[in-house]
């Protein structure tokens, strides 16, 4: 009697059989290669003006996913995702070898990929907002000990090449359900620390609801990782726990490791996109590469508050009105509508016999060329001869 695979024409490149399932992985690994590298040239594209610490960190996550994903294929074509009665021992410890560098190389990927999305969090906020950039910066440091705990635990103790030899012995990898077990509890809450971290901080900006949910939603796509680790944890209990072909039972646990790693990646991104990024500007006027302001009214900046003063000054001297200016020309420096010190402090002169009070007024937050919230601060000027103006 003939073996299944006697029926498979030999020249295809993947075929799927009983005992050969490499065809899923194959197909997993190269639509989460392209997709994911396409989305870091869509990220360079939209953000080649002012790339960033979170864009570098996303880009190398993408290296480290690219290695993962180049580790699995070298494992494929060595017989991963085939019955051990198809191996030999050879092909068992390079592939054994391959899964080790994938796991490792994907943990890596997807917590970086968390890091870069928390800077991202971070670089909206400018520098005088000490507590929320405390507070990412205390998350990001919380992601770069999660990566490394679980990437102590995936290899702690193990010798890669014994990893398919051992069957479910465990004789050169001790306790590797338990460890798995603990890997993915941490990936699902660090996931949603991200989620949570963004709608908190997000949602006490100075924003109409409406845009809030439209930033909220690009960090919300990162929720869709969490049935994804719980995928994983399954089978891979599965796979170590009730099937001695390791090499046939892993193909379920790396097409899930795969897409997760795709998907974070790409999920990683989104929030980047411009349609996203012109939300945090409560006025929509946010300068990104390519997109046209029409009009607007000129902020507070250095280059312009000497000049400034000087026209409140004539205007108080000359007539008891002061005017609303409009500007429609684009200046030339970025606009800032905060300065880095909060502190600003501006004299008015006047020659008539009449008291002014200067009386706080309304603040709101918005967001400059360089992708950090502000605040812009109105004041309303009063006067016993002059109207009042906000």
């Amino acid at each position: 009697m003939s073996s299944p695979s006697a029926n498979v024409d030999s020249t295809r490149f993947a075929p799927i059989t009983k005992l050969d399932h490499s065809g899923y992985i194959w197909i997993a690994s190269l639509l989460s290669a392209v997709y994911s590298t396409l989305s870091l040239w869509a990220r360079i594209h939209i953000k080649r003006a002012y790339f960033g610490l979170d864009d570098w960190v996303c880009a190398g996550a993408t290296v480290a996913g690219l290695s993962s994903f180049i580790t699995v294929w070298v494992g494929t074509s060595q017989g991963l995702g085939k019955s051990r009665e198809l191996l030999q021992e050879s092909q068992l410890e390079v592939t054994a070898q391959a899964v080790f560098a994938t796991h490792v190389t994907f943990l890596i990927a997807i917590y970086l990929a968390k890091c870069s999305v928390i800077l991202l969090i971070r670089r909206i906020f400018s520098e005088d907002m000490h507590r929320y950039r405390t507070i990412t910066d205390g998350f990001t440091a919380f992601m770069a000990i999660s990566g490394l705990t679980s990437i102590l635990l995936v290899s702690v103790r193990c010798v890669p090449s014994q990893l398919f030899l051992d069957g479910l012995n465990f004789d050169t990898c001790a306790s590797r359900p338990q460890r798995w077990k603990a890997i993915a509890i941490i990936d699902g809450i660090t996931e949603v620390t991200v989620v949570v971290l963004s709608l908190t901080l997000v949602w006490q900006l100075q924003m109409k609801a409406e845009l809030k949910f439209r930033v909220i939603l690009a960090f919300l796509f990162r929720l869709l990782l969490v049935p994804i680790i719980v995928l994983h944890a399954y089978y891979i209990q599965m796979a170590l726990l009730g099937h001695e072909d390791l090499p046939l039972a892993l193909t379920p646990v790396l097409v899930c490791t795969q897409i997760e790693l795709g998907y974070s990646l790409i999920s990683a991104t989104i929030p980047n996109l411009k349609s996203f990024l012109m939300s945090f500007d409560t006025a929509f006027m946010m300068d990104a590469p390519g997109q046209k302001i029409e009009a607007f009214s000129m902020p507070a900046s250095p280059t312009t508050e000497t000049a400034r003063q000087s026209q409140l000054s004539a205007t108080l001297t000359n007539s008891p009105t002061i005017t609303e200016r409009t500007y429609q020309k684009k200046p030339q420096y970025p606009i800032k509508l905060r300065p880095d010190m909060i502190d600003r402090r501006t004299s008015i002169q006047h020659f008539d016999d009449w008291s002014l009070d200067v009386e706080e007024g309304s603040e709101n937050e918005s967001i400059g060329k360089d992708g950090r919230i502000r605040r812009d601060f109105q004041w309303s000027v009063e006067g016993s001869d002059i109207l009042k103006r906000t």
